[in-house]
């Protein structure tokens, strides 16, 4: 079972970001994780027994093409257009700022540079308005929004597809014939 949030899907003419909290599971987690040093990654492994981890599901606009390589092999090609970066990016601010709210005093994006920021000291001393007002929290928000999302600098995963293969006669310029088969 999961929980989603539909405050921002209205933007960008019904193409904005739900945000959804998934089952949490430590591989899954694991492969999202930034990779910045040894260290650091098994630190943060070892905080996951209590983490939260929110997901933005994003209604893309972008367009991806599989096509068979000359090997035969699925070869997939998608990029993200920026209207759907600027949506994933107004879904993962939502996604920090509830975590604050909730009182988390660790946060970290997928983005490979993202050492993180530390609230315990925050969160212990401050009410929960005037830590998403810091200085602190809004430089990493600033910091997050210019990461931006860059193709293998941030962790984005495919789920729950919608859509089609194309249908054909041939296999040069489809992926299944009219009964839906792969060539």
């Amino acid at each position: 079972m999961t929980i989603v949030c539909k405050e921002f899907e209205r933007y960008n003419n019904g193409y904005g970001p739900k945000i959804e909290c998934p089952i949490l599971q430590c591989g899954m987690m694991a492969a999202g994780l930034p990779w910045n040093d040894p260290i650091d990654f098994k630190t943060k492994l070892l905080r996951l027994k209590d983490a939260l981890a929110l997901v933005v599901l994003q209604r893309d606009q972008s367009e991806g093409r599989v096509s068979l390589s000359w090997l035969g092999t699925p070869e997939v090609s998608y990029e993200l257009c920026d209207e759907d970066k600027s949506s994933m990016l107004l879904g993962l601010d939502g996604i920090l700022k509830i975590l604050v709210s909730s009182g988390a005093d660790y946060l970290t994006t997928g983005h490979n540079n993202d050492f993180g920021i530390d609230l315990e000291c925050e969160q212990a001393t401050s009410c929960t308005a005037d830590v998403l007002k810091s200085k602190k929290m809004g430089t990493y928000l600033d910091e997050v929004q210019k990461r931006g999302i860059e193709k293998h600098r941030t962790s984005v995963f495919s789920a729950h597809q919608m859509g089609s293969c194309r249908m054909g006669i041939s296999d040069q310029d489809s992926v299944v014939n009219k009964n839906g088969e792969i060539w």
